[in-house]
């Protein structure tokens, strides 16, 4: 009788064991799973840095870092490219706001200084691609915009 006590006391706290694992395995799954549904934020977060870093290496003159940072689907010549951002006057850039476009775009409007201009909510849109966030620039000179000065 002491055998089967014993017996079933293991088994009572083995099976204890096992489902308090399985209760703190379901409170990480819990979090983990908040921190999934966060990812709009995050997205967001991660749209404005590659903007943030694409424009820093320009006002670095840094044109090939730039250019990789471009959707690959929609690269300008890349000679072109580098060349038009060693000869750019670029600096004070800031990122003025993001709104969401879709799950896998975002528009980013920032505030720059070229020479002695200043822009405000100039927009940028960023794309998910491959699992990494690029910044899509108008490679069609005929839809381009004029952007005029704040002054």
């Amino acid at each position: 009788m002491k055998k089967i006590i014993l017996l079933s006391l293991s088994v009572f706290l083995c099976g204890g064991a096992v489902l308090n694992t399985g209760c703190s395995n379901s409170k990480n799954y819990a979090s983990d799973k908040v921190s999934r549904q966060d990812t709009g934020e995050t997205s967001k977060l991660e749209s404005e840095r590659i903007v943030s870093n694409y424009w820093k290496a320009i006002s670095d003159k840094n044109g090939e870092d730039a250019y990789k940072m471009l959707d690959p689907n929609n690269r300008p010549d890349k000679d072109k490219f580098v060349e038009s951002v060693k000869r750019s006057n670029i600096s004070q850039v800031k990122i003025n706001q993001s709104e969401k476009i879709n799950d896998q775009s975002f528009k980013v409007f920032i505030d720059f200084t070229d020479g002695k201009k200043e822009f405000e909510k100039v927009p940028f849109t960023t794309v998910l691609n491959g699992g990494s966030w690029f910044v899509r620039i108008n490679t069609d000179p005929d839809k381009g915009e004029t952007l005029t000065p704040k002054r």
